[in-house]
């Protein structure tokens, strides 16, 4: 469920776009959006082998240090995914050009989905560790809201603003769900995930740092 809810908050701007705009339009559109995933694959990549770290921390240091792991997977994602997004930055309109007159002027939506998966990056896969600890509710809830916000921004965006409408109501949608999940991980560990701050400086409940 989880999953379908993904996709269609991520695509929901995608399927909105068909209906508002002609179909050249929706194929620079599209071409932008493939590019700019794969500046998402080390996410993906973090994320197929986040049980079996989950699963080495809790048996090394214990359940309470599993949600500091999370900060060593925003770190590691966030600046490979920064990484490829410079390269993108910097090559993007050129490689866009290849595909035809007109690509080269979606790069502006490029760089709204590079910021996009820069966001998810940055909370180092909250929603992945709430369905690994059996609190599921909170991401799928979650997600269901932004589909919704996404829609409706699309709905009244992409008429206005054609391309960069779908692709503000993406982000917009994105950063609101990765606002959400932040919150709720506060609310149940007392700290904030994000890239910049060593683990080691965060209490670990019922255990000293010293």
């Amino acid at each position: 469920l989880l999953n379908l809810l993904y996709f269609l908050s991520t695509r929901m701007d995608l399927l909105l776009l068909g209906l508002f705009a002609n179909a050249v339009l929706v194929g620079h559109y599209n071409v932008a959006l493939k590019f700019a995933d794969i500046s998402s694959y080390p996410v993906a990549i973090i994320n197929l082998s986040l049980p079996t770290m989950l699963s080495a921390v809790k048996h090394e240091k214990g359940l309470a240090a599993a949600p500091l792991l999370l900060y060593r997977v925003s770190r590691n994602s966030f600046f490979q995914c920064l990484l490829l997004s410079l390269l993108f930055l910097i090559t993007g309109k050129w490689i866009l050009q290849w595909y035809g007159k007109g690509f080269g002027d979606a790069f502006p939506i490029l760089v709204a989905f590079l910021l996009s998966n820069l966001i998810s990056a940055f909370i180092g896969l909250i929603d992945a560790f709430f369905i690994l600890e059996r609190e599921e509710k909170k991401p799928i809830y979650s997600r269901v809201g932004s589909l919704f916000l996404t829609g409706i921004l699309a709905f009244f965006l992409i008429p206005k603003w054609q391309l960069m409408g779908a692709a503000v109501s993406m982000v917009l949608g994105n950063l609101a769900y990765c606002i959400v999940m932040e919150c709720l991980f506060f609310s149940r560990y007392g700290f904030f995930i994000h890239p910049f701050t060593a683990a080691a400086k965060v209490n670990i409940p019922g255990k000293s740092n010293d």
